[in-house]
């Protein structure tokens, strides 16, 4: 499952892709948790760097994972339902599409 979410992919799958959002999401909130605010940057350039050595450029894939992260983590940072309330209907949205409703 840990390389699943560290190889980029364009997920076919709804529920595979909100998954993913949702647990790059928790990924975000608990290194802030455990780590202070300087782990988003951190991920941020674990991301481009993945972004630039996968064999395919899937750049969309490095944004909606960085955007969950980014999320999450402020959820956490700040203490507010908001972030969280974003990711969570950012997931809903793309598992609406990915199932061929959008």
């Amino acid at each position: 499952m840990i390389r699943d979410l560290l190889t980029p992919e364009a997920h076919q799958d709804g529920y595979v892709w909100a998954a993913v959002l949702l647990s790059h999401a928790f990924i975000g909130g608990v290194g802030v948790m455990f780590m202070g605010w300087w782990f988003l940057p951190v991920y941020i350039a674990f991301e481009v760097v993945q972004a630039v050595r996968a064999r395919r450029a899937l750049y969309w894939d490095s944004v909606l994972d960085i955007v969950a992260v980014v999320l999450g983590g402020l959820s956490v940072a700040i203490g507010s339902i908001w972030a969280a309330l974003a990711v969570l209907s950012i997931a809903l949205f793309g598992w609406y599409v990915r199932r061929g409703n959008g």
